[in-house]
């Protein structure tokens, strides 16, 4: 589709896509502000071509009575001054092959958004250097080398390409710092904590979306220190009764059941299993065997808030006076997006916790998170304001658990089809024990040191959080002689961590080995235990992770004890090879669909899924 829009933004579905930014010099004198707007034009016409569009132009146009001025003094590198302060026209013209009418509405508030925020702006030198990274360009700095998609691939490419496991980005001015090193994430996150466990607040998640009640996402402080410990007091790390029982039945109940009757459909059993389990465990509900409304809910909720967390995917994130953009102004459609999503958020938190509420009132709500902590409310104190933290940690608990332990789940599966003498050897361990007589239990745990030792091979062969969420430095900084200013984005990149071939020799390869002594027992002097990394760091970390891996290692013992997973084939009877394709653009990475086969190892343990299912339902 074609266009022609100049300010005021008037579309048209002739000629070329042009872009008209009208920007009235205030200062006169000040030539490099008038320079580096052309400078602007320059490298915006240098690098739009990798956004989907073509044939791009830039220059500059005066008024007739000042273009000799004008014109006269520009140069392609933007390094003669203007002789003018009179009013000019900065003109991109481009023809694009995906971009639309509306997202075309906001460029050129986004230059001018950019030229006031950038180059007015006066920079604070500093002695030391940042860390290394991409080459930087006038102005945007690393904008055009932020990725779309494969994100901590990306990051970890550029320690390569810079020989250091902590680099550096500067987009339109803001700074980005990713460590690619264990290391260093050790040094800063859990070392220096008191000022690297703050959490950037992004305009389209925190507020267009109203999400800042999550406490996953809040700032390091007082707010955030009583959500946490309202989650602690329920789910304490000493007492993995309150919730490994709760595993172990829907486990048998649900999952194992399920995967029998229609193996084909696993990925959404498993997304099935995890919400439900989520779900009585914070609100103590049951839910439907199939197509259960609440688990539909949770769902659209995690897909809309892991969309809306993502750094650098909403251009009001980059330009926060985007935010004040009427809706209906062209390009302004995230705002749109984000009313709608707060009104799902909204609905996701309110409709959960009366429900439960309601449950517990009428006396047949089971033990839960909802209950024991309305149990524990001071009568004395602000009720409504600690109903708030309850209902608000409730529903950080199953948004950020349900997707990424079922992304764990997944995980193995696709492991498991790609290297089946690892599912071959678990199998031989857990039959010497079992003898199929009976399914893992918890007590099991310490006589199935190799199944343990897949289970965090799991985690480190596809983390399922790769990037987590960034951390925000609130002081400067300095390390190994680098200077990290205040106000960083500090990403600590998993993904590269767990390719770390010091640690992790044939890194894409799937070795449980990894973790066992040469006896065949769990290494108690281990260095390279993914679980340092996998579930955050520092302060920060996620403070579920003991219930998302009790939960894996139940799920994963149990498919094994009772499922052969292999390659499947197609109807000519060839084996169709999984791709491992783990693009995402979202917080959550999960592999590409893929087919597999799931069929029950003996007709033994057919009977023993149904068996189990129907004692403890």
């Amino acid at each position: 589709m074609e266009c022609r829009q100049s300010l005021p933004i008037v579309p048209s579905l002739t000629g070329v896509n042009r872009t008209f930014l009208k920007l009235h010099n205030r200062y006169p004198r000040d030539t490099r502000i008038r320079n580096s707007t052309i400078n602007l034009a320059l490298t915006l016409g240098q690098h739009l071509a990798l956004h989907n569009l073509r044939n791009v132009e830039c220059c500059i146009r005066a008024n007739s009575y000042d273009a000799p001025n004008l014109l006269s003094s520009y140069s392609p590198a933007a390094e003669q001054s203007l002789s003018t302060g009179l009013p000019f026209l900065l003109e991109v013209s481009f023809t694009s092959t995906s971009m639309s009418l509306s997202q075309l509405g906001l460029f050129p508030l986004t230059v001018a958004v950019l030229v006031v925020s950038l180059l007015v702006r006066s920079k604070k030198k500093n002695a030391l250097p940042l860390p290394p990274g991409p080459k930087k360009l006038p102005l945007i700095g690393n904008l055009l080398d932020l990725p779309l998609e494969n994100f901590p691939q990306t990051y970890a490419h550029w320690s390569k390409m810079t020989g250091s496991g902590i680099v550096h980005a500067d987009a339109l001015g803001k700074n980005f710092v990713i460590i690619n090193d264990s290391n260093i994430a050790y040094d800063l996150f859990e070392k220096r904590g008191h000022i690297y466990s703050c959490r950037p607040q992004f305009p389209f998640l925190h507020e267009l979306m109203g999400m800042s009640c999550i406490f996953a996402v809040m700032p390091y402080g007082d707010e955030w220190k009583d959500h946490r410990r309202t989650f602690v007091q329920y789910f304490p790390q000493s007492n993995p009764t309150i919730h490994q029982p709760k595993e172990a039945q829907l486990v048998r109940t649900q999952l194992l059941p399920h995967l029998l009757d229609s193996p084909e459909k696993f990925m959404g059993h498993i997304r099935h299993f995890t919400g439900g389990l989520l779900i009585q465990l914070a609100y103590g509900m049951n839910t439907m065997p199939a197509n259960d409304p609440w688990i539909q809910l949770a769902e659209q909720a995690m897909l809309a808030s892991a969309s809306a967390a993502v750094p650098g995917k909403w251009l009001v994130d980059i330009f926060p006076s985007l935010k004040h953009v009427p809706e209906w102004f062209p390009g302004a459609g995230f705002k749109t997006q984000a009313r709608e999503w707060k009104d799902l958020w909204t609905k996701f938190r309110t409709k959960f916790f009366l429900a439960g509420e309601e449950n517990i009132a009428k006396g047949c709500g089971q033990k839960s998170f909802l209950s024991s902590s309305l149990d524990h409310i001071d009568e004395k104190g602000d009720i409504k304001a600690q109903k708030n933290v309850i209902q608000d940690t409730a529903a950080t608990f199953l948004a950020a658990g349900a997707d990424t332990t079922g992304a764990t789940i997944v995980n193995f599966i696709l492991a498991m089809t790609l290297f089946p003498e690892v599912q071959t050897k678990a199998q031989a361990e857990i039959d010497i024990l079992l003898d199929n007589g009976r399914l893992p239990e918890f007590a099991d745990m310490e006589s199935l040191p190799y199944v343990t030792a897949l289970t965090k091979e799991v985690l480190r062969w596809q983390p399922a959080n790769p990037l987590g969420i960034p951390h925000l430095l609130t002081k400067d900084d300095t390390y190994n002689g680098y200077h990290i200013p205040k106000g960083s984005f500090v990403i600590g990149n998993g993904w590269a961590m767990s390719r770390d071939e010091h640690r992790y020799p044939e890194p894409d390869l799937f070795k449980p080995e990894r973790y066992l002594t040469p006896d065949g027992k769990l290494d108690p002097d281990c260095t390279c235990d993914p679980e340092t990394f996998v579930f955050g760091f520092g302060r920060r970390k996620c403070v579920g992770s003991h219930i998302g891996m009790s939960t894996a290692w139940m799920t994963i013992a149990s498919i094994l004890a009772t499922f052969k997973i292999s390659k499947a084939k197609d109807e000519f009877g060839n084996v169709i090879e999984p791709v491992v394709d783990f693009r995402s653009s979202a917080i959550v990475a999960l592999p590409s669909p893929f087919r597999c086969s799931i069929t029950p190892r003996s007709s033994e343990t057919e009977k023993l899924i149904y068996a189990a299912a129907e004692h403890d339902s």
